[in-house]
Protein backbone atom coordinates (compact mmCIF):
# COMPACT_ATOMS: atom_id res chain seq x y z
CA UNK A 1 0.00 0.00 0.00
CA UNK A 2 1.27 3.45 -0.89
CA UNK A 3 1.24 5.72 2.18
CA UNK A 4 1.06 9.09 0.40
CA UNK A 5 -2.75 9.07 0.58
CA UNK A 6 -2.52 10.65 4.04
CA UNK A 7 -1.42 13.91 2.49
CA UNK A 8 -5.00 14.88 1.67
CA UNK A 9 -6.36 14.00 5.12
CA UNK A 10 -6.96 17.58 6.22
CA UNK A 11 -9.36 18.03 3.31
CA UNK A 12 -11.47 15.11 4.53
CA UNK A 13 -10.83 12.99 1.43
CA UNK A 14 -7.97 10.56 1.01
CA UNK A 15 -7.19 9.97 -2.63
CA UNK A 16 -4.38 8.79 -4.80
CA UNK A 17 -5.96 10.10 -7.98
CA UNK A 18 -5.06 11.45 -11.39
CA UNK A 19 -4.17 15.08 -11.92
CA UNK A 20 -6.91 17.35 -13.22
CA UNK A 21 -5.68 16.74 -16.79
CA UNK A 22 -5.08 12.98 -16.90
CA UNK A 23 -2.55 11.44 -19.23
CA UNK A 24 -2.21 7.95 -20.58
CA UNK A 25 0.55 5.87 -19.05
CA UNK A 26 1.32 3.11 -21.52
CA UNK A 27 3.95 0.62 -20.45
CA UNK A 28 5.94 -1.32 -23.03
CA UNK A 29 5.30 -5.03 -22.45
CA UNK A 30 8.82 -5.77 -21.21
CA UNK A 31 8.68 -2.91 -18.71
CA UNK A 32 5.24 -3.90 -17.47
CA UNK A 33 6.24 -7.53 -17.10
CA UNK A 34 9.25 -6.52 -15.02
CA UNK A 35 7.08 -4.20 -12.91
CA UNK A 36 4.72 -7.05 -12.20
CA UNK A 37 7.49 -9.33 -11.00
CA UNK A 38 7.91 -10.12 -7.32
CA UNK A 39 5.03 -11.42 -5.26
CA UNK A 40 2.64 -11.19 -8.25
CA UNK A 41 4.10 -12.97 -11.26
CA UNK A 42 2.23 -12.51 -14.52
CA UNK A 43 0.76 -15.85 -15.58
CA UNK A 44 0.07 -15.72 -19.32
CA UNK A 45 -2.01 -18.88 -19.37
CA UNK A 46 -4.28 -17.73 -16.55
CA UNK A 47 -4.76 -14.30 -18.10
CA UNK A 48 -5.63 -15.83 -21.46
CA UNK A 49 -8.19 -18.14 -19.83
CA UNK A 50 -9.76 -15.19 -18.04
CA UNK A 51 -9.89 -13.24 -21.28
CA UNK A 52 -11.51 -15.99 -23.31
CA UNK A 53 -14.02 -16.78 -20.55
CA UNK A 54 -15.50 -13.31 -20.58
CA UNK A 55 -14.67 -11.78 -23.94
CA UNK A 56 -18.00 -12.53 -25.54
CA UNK A 57 -20.19 -11.91 -22.48
CA UNK A 58 -22.91 -9.29 -22.52
CA UNK A 59 -25.61 -9.15 -19.88
CA UNK A 60 -24.87 -11.43 -16.95
CA UNK A 61 -27.04 -13.12 -14.36
CA UNK A 62 -25.35 -13.26 -10.95
CA UNK A 63 -27.18 -14.78 -7.97
CA UNK A 64 -30.46 -14.24 -9.80
CA UNK A 65 -29.65 -10.59 -10.57
CA UNK A 66 -29.23 -9.42 -14.16
CA UNK A 67 -26.25 -7.10 -14.20
CA UNK A 68 -24.57 -4.95 -16.80
CA UNK A 69 -21.36 -6.22 -18.36
CA UNK A 70 -19.39 -2.96 -18.37
CA UNK A 71 -16.97 -4.19 -21.05
CA UNK A 72 -19.77 -4.73 -23.61
CA UNK A 73 -19.34 -2.96 -26.94
CA UNK A 74 -22.56 -1.88 -28.67
CA UNK A 75 -22.78 -1.40 -32.44
CA UNK A 76 -21.63 2.22 -32.26
CA UNK A 77 -18.53 1.37 -30.19
CA UNK A 78 -17.70 -1.56 -32.46
CA UNK A 79 -17.84 0.66 -35.55
CA UNK A 80 -15.75 3.34 -33.83
CA UNK A 81 -13.12 0.75 -32.89
CA UNK A 82 -12.94 -0.71 -36.40
CA UNK A 83 -12.69 2.74 -37.97
CA UNK A 84 -9.98 3.80 -35.49
CA UNK A 85 -7.81 0.76 -36.24
CA UNK A 86 -8.32 0.55 -39.99
CA UNK A 87 -4.95 -0.19 -41.57
CA UNK A 88 -3.40 -1.26 -38.25
CA UNK A 89 -2.42 -4.92 -38.12
CA UNK A 90 -0.25 -5.54 -35.05
CA UNK A 91 -1.45 -5.40 -31.45
CA UNK A 92 0.81 -2.43 -30.51
CA UNK A 93 -0.49 -0.51 -33.53
CA UNK A 94 -4.10 -1.22 -32.58
CA UNK A 95 -3.52 -0.31 -28.91
CA UNK A 96 -1.96 3.01 -29.91
CA UNK A 97 -4.79 3.76 -32.34
CA UNK A 98 -7.47 2.97 -29.75
CA UNK A 99 -5.75 5.13 -27.15
CA UNK A 100 -5.55 8.05 -29.57
CA UNK A 101 -9.15 7.56 -30.66
CA UNK A 102 -10.42 7.69 -27.07
CA UNK A 103 -8.37 10.68 -25.94
CA UNK A 104 -7.69 12.60 -29.16
CA UNK A 105 -9.07 16.13 -29.34
CA UNK A 106 -10.43 15.44 -32.82
CA UNK A 107 -11.85 12.05 -31.85
CA UNK A 108 -13.76 11.03 -28.71
CA UNK A 109 -11.82 13.46 -26.45
CA UNK A 110 -12.79 11.55 -23.31
CA UNK A 111 -12.47 13.75 -20.22
CA UNK A 112 -11.70 12.64 -16.68
CA UNK A 113 -14.56 12.66 -14.17
CA UNK A 114 -13.82 11.45 -10.64
CA UNK A 115 -17.20 9.78 -10.10
CA UNK A 116 -17.31 8.35 -13.60
CA UNK A 117 -17.36 4.62 -12.78
CA UNK A 118 -19.39 3.97 -15.92
CA UNK A 119 -19.73 1.22 -18.49
CA UNK A 120 -18.10 1.33 -21.89
CA UNK A 121 -21.42 2.30 -23.45
CA UNK A 122 -21.95 5.19 -21.01
CA UNK A 123 -18.35 6.39 -21.30
CA UNK A 124 -18.72 6.50 -25.08
CA UNK A 125 -22.08 8.25 -24.87
CA UNK A 126 -21.15 10.92 -22.29
CA UNK A 127 -17.46 11.35 -23.29
CA UNK A 128 -16.59 11.31 -19.57
CA UNK A 129 -15.22 8.62 -17.26
CA UNK A 130 -12.80 7.90 -14.46
CA UNK A 131 -10.00 5.33 -14.67
CA UNK A 132 -12.35 2.36 -14.50
CA UNK A 133 -14.75 3.85 -17.06
CA UNK A 134 -11.82 4.42 -19.43
CA UNK A 135 -10.66 0.85 -18.84
CA UNK A 136 -14.12 -0.50 -19.69
CA UNK A 137 -14.17 1.45 -22.95
CA UNK A 138 -10.64 0.46 -23.89
CA UNK A 139 -11.36 -3.24 -23.27
CA UNK A 140 -14.62 -3.05 -25.26
CA UNK A 141 -12.88 -1.48 -28.25
CA UNK A 142 -9.79 -3.68 -28.04
CA UNK A 143 -11.71 -6.93 -27.94
CA UNK A 144 -13.83 -5.81 -30.90
CA UNK A 145 -10.71 -5.66 -33.08
CA UNK A 146 -9.10 -8.83 -31.77
CA UNK A 147 -6.78 -7.48 -29.08
CA UNK A 148 -6.58 -9.73 -26.01
CA UNK A 149 -7.47 -7.11 -23.39
CA UNK A 150 -8.37 -7.71 -19.74
CA UNK A 151 -8.64 -6.01 -16.35
CA UNK A 152 -5.56 -5.40 -14.21
CA UNK A 153 -5.42 -4.52 -10.51
CA UNK A 154 -2.71 -2.05 -9.61
CA UNK A 155 -1.75 -3.61 -6.31
CA UNK A 156 -0.02 -0.57 -4.78
CA UNK A 157 -2.60 2.12 -5.59
CA UNK A 158 -5.80 2.31 -3.56
CA UNK A 159 -8.23 5.17 -3.22
CA UNK A 160 -9.58 6.09 0.20
CA UNK A 161 -12.34 8.54 1.01
CA UNK A 162 -14.00 9.42 4.28
CA UNK A 163 -17.69 9.38 5.13
CA UNK A 164 -17.44 11.36 8.35
CA UNK A 165 -15.27 9.12 10.56
CA UNK A 166 -15.59 6.07 8.29
CA UNK A 167 -13.20 4.93 5.56
CA UNK A 168 -14.41 4.00 2.06
CA UNK A 169 -12.02 2.02 -0.13
CA UNK A 170 -11.63 1.00 -3.76
CA UNK A 171 -8.66 -0.18 -5.78
CA UNK A 172 -7.22 1.33 -8.92
CA UNK A 173 -7.92 -0.68 -12.08
CA UNK A 174 -6.32 -0.36 -15.49
CA UNK A 175 -6.32 -2.36 -18.73
CA UNK A 176 -3.87 -5.03 -19.78
CA UNK A 177 -3.25 -6.62 -23.15
CA UNK A 178 -1.18 -9.39 -24.70
CA UNK A 179 1.00 -8.94 -27.74
CA UNK A 180 3.69 -11.06 -29.34
CA UNK A 181 6.25 -9.40 -27.06
CA UNK A 182 4.37 -10.04 -23.81
CA UNK A 183 2.14 -8.25 -21.32
CA UNK A 184 1.48 -4.50 -21.42
CA UNK A 185 -0.72 -2.10 -19.50
CA UNK A 186 -2.50 1.09 -20.44
CA UNK A 187 -3.75 3.48 -17.79
CA UNK A 188 -5.77 6.67 -17.57
CA UNK A 189 -3.52 8.26 -14.95
CA UNK A 190 -0.15 9.88 -14.78
CA UNK A 191 2.53 7.32 -13.98
CA UNK A 192 3.10 7.21 -10.19
CA UNK A 193 6.52 8.01 -8.70
CA UNK A 194 7.12 4.34 -7.89
CA UNK A 195 6.96 1.04 -9.74
CA UNK A 196 3.51 -0.45 -9.19
CA UNK A 197 2.71 -4.16 -9.24
CA UNK A 198 0.20 -5.18 -11.89
CA UNK A 199 -2.03 -8.23 -11.44
CA UNK A 200 -4.29 -9.42 -14.28
CA UNK A 201 -7.73 -10.40 -13.00
CA UNK A 202 -10.77 -12.11 -14.43
CA UNK A 203 -13.79 -10.39 -15.95
CA UNK A 204 -15.78 -11.38 -12.86
CA UNK A 205 -13.21 -9.62 -10.67
CA UNK A 206 -13.44 -6.60 -12.97
CA UNK A 207 -17.22 -6.74 -12.63
CA UNK A 208 -16.96 -6.77 -8.83
CA UNK A 209 -14.61 -3.78 -8.92
CA UNK A 210 -17.02 -1.96 -11.24
CA UNK A 211 -19.96 -2.32 -8.85
CA UNK A 212 -17.79 -1.59 -5.83
CA UNK A 213 -16.58 1.62 -7.45
CA UNK A 214 -20.13 2.56 -8.37
CA UNK A 215 -21.07 1.98 -4.74
CA UNK A 216 -18.29 4.38 -3.73
CA UNK A 217 -19.64 6.98 -6.18
CA UNK A 218 -23.07 6.70 -4.55
CA UNK A 219 -21.52 6.97 -1.09
CA UNK A 220 -19.75 10.19 -2.07
CA UNK A 221 -23.10 11.53 -3.31
CA UNK A 222 -24.69 10.45 0.02
CA UNK A 223 -27.14 8.19 -1.82
CA UNK A 224 -26.78 5.35 0.64
CA UNK A 225 -29.56 3.14 -0.72
CA UNK A 226 -28.02 3.40 -4.19
CA UNK A 227 -24.67 2.50 -2.69
CA UNK A 228 -26.19 -0.53 -0.97
CA UNK A 229 -27.71 -1.81 -4.23
CA UNK A 230 -24.44 -1.62 -6.14
CA UNK A 231 -22.34 -3.07 -3.32
CA UNK A 232 -24.71 -6.00 -2.94
CA UNK A 233 -24.13 -6.79 -6.61
CA UNK A 234 -20.36 -6.61 -6.12
CA UNK A 235 -20.69 -9.11 -3.27
CA UNK A 236 -22.98 -11.37 -5.29
CA UNK A 237 -20.16 -11.55 -7.84
CA UNK A 238 -17.37 -11.97 -5.25
CA UNK A 239 -18.73 -12.81 -1.77
CA UNK A 240 -15.29 -12.48 -0.13
CA UNK A 241 -14.55 -9.05 -1.60
CA UNK A 242 -13.51 -7.26 1.61
CA UNK A 243 -13.43 -3.78 0.08
CA UNK A 244 -17.06 -4.02 -1.07
CA UNK A 245 -18.17 -5.52 2.24
CA UNK A 246 -16.45 -2.72 4.15
CA UNK A 247 -18.12 -0.12 1.95
CA UNK A 248 -21.47 -1.81 2.42
CA UNK A 249 -20.93 -1.49 6.17
CA UNK A 250 -20.42 2.25 5.71
CA UNK A 251 -23.63 2.56 3.68
CA UNK A 252 -25.64 0.59 6.25
CA UNK A 253 -24.19 2.60 9.11
CA UNK A 254 -25.10 5.87 7.43
CA UNK A 255 -28.69 4.57 7.23
CA UNK A 256 -28.52 3.84 11.00
CA UNK A 257 -28.65 0.08 10.46
CA UNK A 258 -25.78 -0.30 12.90
CA UNK A 259 -26.18 -3.99 13.71
CA UNK A 260 -26.00 -4.85 10.01
CA UNK A 261 -23.05 -2.52 9.52
CA UNK A 262 -21.16 -4.13 12.38
CA UNK A 263 -21.84 -7.58 10.93
CA UNK A 264 -20.43 -6.49 7.55
CA UNK A 265 -17.24 -5.13 9.10
CA UNK A 266 -16.71 -8.32 11.09
CA UNK A 267 -17.33 -10.43 7.98
CA UNK A 268 -14.81 -8.34 6.01
CA UNK A 269 -12.20 -8.92 8.74
CA UNK A 270 -12.99 -12.63 8.73
CA UNK A 271 -12.63 -12.81 4.95
CA UNK A 272 -9.41 -10.78 4.91
CA UNK A 273 -7.76 -10.48 8.35
CA UNK A 274 -5.22 -7.95 6.99
CA UNK A 275 -7.78 -5.54 5.55
CA UNK A 276 -7.26 -2.41 7.66
CA UNK A 277 -10.27 -0.19 6.81
CA UNK A 278 -12.74 -2.74 8.20
CA UNK A 279 -10.96 -2.70 11.59
CA UNK A 280 -10.94 1.10 11.63
CA UNK A 281 -14.61 1.35 10.66
CA UNK A 282 -15.68 -1.29 13.18
CA UNK A 283 -13.81 0.55 15.91
CA UNK A 284 -15.35 3.89 14.91
CA UNK A 285 -18.82 2.36 14.94
CA UNK A 286 -18.28 0.75 18.35
CA UNK A 287 -16.99 4.04 19.75
CA UNK A 288 -20.05 5.88 18.40
CA UNK A 289 -22.23 3.33 20.20
CA UNK A 290 -20.46 4.01 23.49
CA UNK A 291 -18.45 0.78 23.44
CA UNK A 292 -15.08 2.49 23.89
CA UNK A 293 -13.22 -0.44 25.46
CA UNK A 294 -14.18 -2.82 22.66
CA UNK A 295 -13.27 -0.13 20.10
CA UNK A 296 -9.86 0.22 21.76
CA UNK A 297 -9.37 -3.53 21.48
CA UNK A 298 -10.18 -3.42 17.75
CA UNK A 299 -7.71 -0.57 17.24
CA UNK A 300 -5.07 -2.59 19.08
CA UNK A 301 -5.70 -5.44 16.62
CA UNK A 302 -5.47 -2.99 13.72
CA UNK A 303 -2.17 -1.61 14.98
CA UNK A 304 -0.77 -5.13 15.31
CA UNK A 305 -2.09 -6.52 12.01
CA UNK A 306 -1.10 -3.45 9.96
CA UNK A 307 2.14 -2.69 11.76
CA UNK A 308 3.78 -1.37 8.59
CA UNK A 309 0.84 0.70 7.35
CA UNK A 310 1.18 4.40 8.31
CA UNK A 311 -2.53 5.07 7.75
CA UNK A 312 -3.60 2.33 10.16
CA UNK A 313 -1.06 3.46 12.76
CA UNK A 314 -2.27 7.03 12.37
CA UNK A 315 -5.92 6.06 12.83
CA UNK A 316 -5.11 3.99 15.91
CA UNK A 317 -3.08 6.89 17.30
CA UNK A 318 -5.89 9.39 16.73
CA UNK A 319 -8.35 7.14 18.54
CA UNK A 320 -6.04 6.82 21.55
CA UNK A 321 -5.53 10.60 21.47
CA UNK A 322 -9.28 11.17 21.55
CA UNK A 323 -9.57 8.90 24.59
CA UNK A 324 -6.84 10.78 26.43
CA UNK A 325 -4.44 7.82 26.26
CA UNK A 326 -1.52 10.04 25.30
CA UNK A 327 1.23 7.45 25.74
CA UNK A 328 -0.43 4.97 23.39
CA UNK A 329 -1.25 7.77 20.97
CA UNK A 330 2.35 8.95 20.91
CA UNK A 331 3.66 5.43 20.36
CA UNK A 332 1.38 4.80 17.38
CA UNK A 333 1.83 8.24 15.85
CA UNK A 334 5.61 7.96 16.07
CA UNK A 335 5.28 4.58 14.36
CA UNK A 336 3.24 6.18 11.58
CA UNK A 337 5.83 8.94 11.18
CA UNK A 338 8.67 6.42 11.01
CA UNK A 339 6.89 4.59 8.20
CA UNK A 340 6.27 7.79 6.25
CA UNK A 341 8.02 10.93 7.58
CA UNK A 342 6.37 13.20 4.99
CA UNK A 343 2.93 13.51 6.62
CA UNK A 344 2.21 16.83 8.38
CA UNK A 345 -1.05 15.61 9.96
CA UNK A 346 0.84 12.86 11.79
CA UNK A 347 3.24 15.45 13.19
CA UNK A 348 0.30 17.52 14.44
CA UNK A 349 -1.04 14.44 16.22
CA UNK A 350 2.38 13.90 17.80
CA UNK A 351 2.35 17.52 18.98
CA UNK A 352 -1.07 17.16 20.59
CA UNK A 353 -0.14 13.89 22.29
CA UNK A 354 3.06 15.49 23.56
CA UNK A 355 1.08 18.37 25.01
CA UNK A 356 -1.18 15.88 26.75
CA UNK A 357 1.92 14.48 28.45
CA UNK A 358 3.17 17.96 29.35
CA UNK A 359 6.03 17.86 26.87
CA UNK A 360 5.97 21.38 25.40
CA UNK A 361 9.39 20.97 23.79
CA UNK A 362 8.32 17.81 21.98
CA UNK A 363 5.10 19.50 20.86
CA UNK A 364 7.04 22.47 19.48
CA UNK A 365 9.37 20.20 17.52
CA UNK A 366 6.44 18.31 16.02
CA UNK A 367 4.58 21.49 15.02
CA UNK A 368 7.77 22.81 13.42
CA UNK A 369 8.21 19.57 11.48
CA UNK A 370 4.60 19.83 10.30
CA UNK A 371 5.23 23.37 9.04
CA UNK A 372 8.42 22.30 7.32
CA UNK A 373 6.41 19.68 5.46
CA UNK A 374 3.49 22.02 4.76
CA UNK A 375 4.27 25.74 5.23
CA UNK A 376 0.57 26.63 4.83
CA UNK A 377 -0.69 24.26 7.53
CA UNK A 378 -2.84 26.45 9.75
CA UNK A 379 -3.24 23.89 12.55
CA UNK A 380 0.51 23.69 12.99
CA UNK A 381 0.91 27.47 12.94
CA UNK A 382 -1.93 27.96 15.43
CA UNK A 383 -0.33 25.33 17.67
CA UNK A 384 3.01 27.10 17.61
CA UNK A 385 1.36 30.47 18.28
CA UNK A 386 -0.51 29.01 21.24
CA UNK A 387 2.69 27.57 22.67
CA UNK A 388 4.40 30.94 22.33
CA UNK A 389 1.50 32.76 23.98
CA UNK A 390 1.46 30.39 26.95
CA UNK A 391 5.21 30.03 27.39
CA UNK A 392 6.34 30.28 31.05
CA UNK A 393 7.88 33.63 31.87
CA UNK A 394 11.66 33.46 31.97
CA UNK A 395 13.45 34.73 35.09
Amino acid sequence: MVPCFLRALAAGLLFIAPASLPAIAAEEPSVAANAAAGREEVDAKRARRWYSAGAEAGGLVVAGITVEAPWRADAEIAKFARDATRGQFTTPEKVKAIKEAILGLRRLNLRYEATGSVSAVDAFRTRAANCLGFTNLFIAMARTVGVEAFYVEVADVDEFARQDEFVVNNRHICAGYWSSSGFGVIDFVERPPFTPRYRPVSDLAGLAHYYNNRGCDFLRAKDFSGAERNLQVALAVQPKFAWARNNLGVALGRMERTDEAQAQYRRAISDDPRYGPAYANLASLLASLGQGDEAASVYESLSRVKSRDPFSQYQAGLFALGRGDFETALKRLHRSASLDPSLPEVQIGIAEASLGLGDRHGARRAYERALALDPDNMRAQIGLDRLAATAPASH
